[in-house]
């Protein structure tokens, strides 16, 4: 199979006081073509370390969302050729997003870490 995995439509700014949309942004050429990928629309994170199998290695595309509304969760990866680390911690309801176009660099391992037992998020990952 082959695919394409693609971030689409736009980044806006609107100034609450004006009302005047000072910024919008075209998201373009965020897309990374493959043979594979994988989602999942709830997927439970425990309170250690979680693993999240990646459809192929390295992953060349990642979103995860965080659908708690409490709960925090730390996104660890090792990227290709090197050692892992932990990337973000995502607040209830915040996101996180990954493009590599073409190459051989990407994400080698995913895992995520909850503050509470049982949070759920959602991703999808292609590559």
């Amino acid at each position: 199979m082959a695919i394409t995995a693609t971030y689409s439509g736009y980044i806006s700014v609107t100034d609450n006081t004006t009302g005047t949309q000072a910024l919008q942004k075209v998201l373009s050429s965020l897309a990374t073509t493959g043979t594979i990928f994988s989602e999942a629309q709830t997927f439970t994170v425990g309170t250690s370390a979680t693993p999240i199998s990646l459809p192929v290695s390295p992953t060349l595309f990642m979103y995860i969302k965080n659908l708690s509304t409490v709960n925090t969760v730390t996104i660890t990866w090792t990227p290709t050729g090197s050692s892992s680390a932990a990337i973000l911690t995502l607040a209830p309801g915040a996101c996180i997003g990954y493009a590599e176009p073409t190459g051989s660099n990407g994400i080698t391992v995913l895992s995520a870490t909850a503050s509470g037992a049982g949070t759920l998020v959602e991703f999808i990952l292609a590559g």
